[in-house]
């Protein structure tokens, strides 16, 4: 699979507290790539996101380079919750650090299939067959609010609260992980996002840019300007995934 990503800080805020990643390693993983959207004060957002996938790819990248591991997303769950306990450690360090956190969502493509790790309410979906489908469940207040039938999915995006996560690396001593096994298929189109994009565009506009066929560059382009369009209120993060098999 190709894969292109772009971090934008936005139009209302001042500094990016979004980190990303993405690198091809060799034919068994194909593309590992990694979303964190950072929280707290001062900027403890930024330095919990980048930190939290510099201690994740030290884990990961050991492991895997010296073939330590059995199962990848056994391997990659236990890279987050490494990862997890070292930014919550940090946070202690210093008082501007305090209560730092971040989402994560990593996806390894190994051998054909996409493993996934999850914490917060960064999203993964897939453009598949004419549709789009988000795989992921965000950690969020208004999620849980949706399944109790409190509100609606509409009253969801514009509730005064949408932006509170219920789960996030780094802010615990110890954090549940979520993970995900999916069959790649062909000509599937994965996108990874920060809420800076999905907050600003819904879920069918968000498909009808990737379903022009574009380079997995200019659809990650046109999904940042387009969110930044409709406000930029918050940092906006992409990273795109397109199976080309037979082009």
């Amino acid at each position: 699979m190709k894969a292109f990503g772009k971090t934008d800080t936005g139009i209302l805020r001042k500094n990016n507290e979004d980190t990303i990643f993405y690198k091809s390693y060799d034919e068994e993983l194909e593309n590992l790539c990694i979303v964190a959207d950072g929280m707290g004060g001062h900027n403890a957002g930024e330095i919990a996101s980048r930190s939290a996938i510099e201690y994740f790819l030290e884990y990961f990248n050991e492991k895997y380079n010296n073939g330590e591991f059995e199962n990848i997303l056994y391997l990659m769950a236990d890279a987050v919750t490494l990862s997890n306990a070292e930014v919550y450690k940090n946070s202690f360090k210093d008082d501007a650090y305090k209560g730092m956190g971040t989402t994560f969502l990593a996806a390894a493509n190994f051998k054909g299939r996409l493993n996934v790790c999850h914490i917060g309410d960064s999203r993964l979906y897939v453009y598949r067959s004419g549709e789009i489908k988000q795989i992921t469940e965000d950690h969020a207040l208004v999620t849980d609010l949706i399944k109790r039938g409190e509100i609606t999915e509409e009253e969801a995006r514009v509730h005064p609260n949408r932006n509170v996560i219920t789960r996030s690396l780094g802010t615990s001593e110890n954090v549940l992980v979520d993970t995900y096994e999916i069959d790649i298929e062909d000509d599937d189109i994965f996108i990874m996002c920060s809420d800076g994009l999905n907050t600003m565009l819904d879920d069918e506009r968000i498909k009808r840019i990737v379903a022009g066929g574009e380079s997995v560059e200019n659809m990650v382009e046109s999904l940042i300007v387009e969110a930044k369009f409709e406000g930029g209120f918050d940092n906006v993060s992409v990273i795109i995934m397109r199976n080309e098999v037979g082009k």
